[in-house]
């Protein structure tokens, strides 16, 4: 008699390096303690309207090691550019630079590399007004993320990526800024 086919036992998990493209929205709130929080984009007070979320394109840096059969690090450096137009008042323009680290669960099934943990780092948002003037402000942000990792090609892997990271920055001199961020990313891959 026949013998059926032995089942494919999942590969180990597989780190990878690589170079990441997508797009983030962002809520920025200045903690005013005089006349309650604002919308950093449009001036509004936050007890009358949500708070703007504009998108922007953001780009990175990703490097992911597997721990055991299970578990994974990261670090990643990320900007994402931020613009946002009132015509009434001004430009505001924001890049948000950071530098991240990660730890989380990593799981193959059918081919794909699923992976999910928590991020903390430092973050760096230099806020630039049409009049020349700048504010950098600077925190230390917690998030989370999922995503997935498909082996595509020898030596390579497609990388798609959801984030979410908030954090109170703060500015010499300024109120603290309450900052939001949600994320989309892909990337390609060099697997290691």
């Amino acid at each position: 008699p026949a013998r059926a086919p032995r089942a494919t036992e999942p590969g180990p998990n597989y780190g990878f390096l690589s170079l990441d493209l997508g797009t983030n929205g962002t809520t920025q709130v200045v903690q005013d303690t005089i006349i309650g929080p604002w919308d950093q984009f449009t001036g509004e007070l936050i007890s009358f309207s949500e708070p703007e979320m504009p998108f922007g394109f953001s780009y990175g840096l990703s490097y992911y090691a597997p721990i055991g059969s299970l578990f994974y690090w990261s670090a990643a450096l990320t900007l994402a550019n931020y613009e946002y137009y009132d015509p009434v008042f001004y430009y505001l323009w924001s890049d948000t630079y950071a530098a991240l680290f990660g730890i989380g669960a990593m799981l193959q099934i059918g081919g794909l590399q699923l992976f999910a943990g928590g991020r903390l780092g430092y973050m760096l948002n230099v806020l630039e007004f049409d009049d020349g003037s700048t504010i950098d402000y600077g925190g230390l942000p917690f998030g989370v993320e999922v995503g997935v990792a498909w082996r595509a090609f020898s030596g390579g892997a497609l990388i798609l990526r959801l984030s979410w990271q908030t954090a109170t920055l703060t500015a010499s001199g300024y109120y603290d800024q309450k900052y939001g961020e949600l994320g989309i990313m892909m990337g390609a891959a060099w697997t290691l």
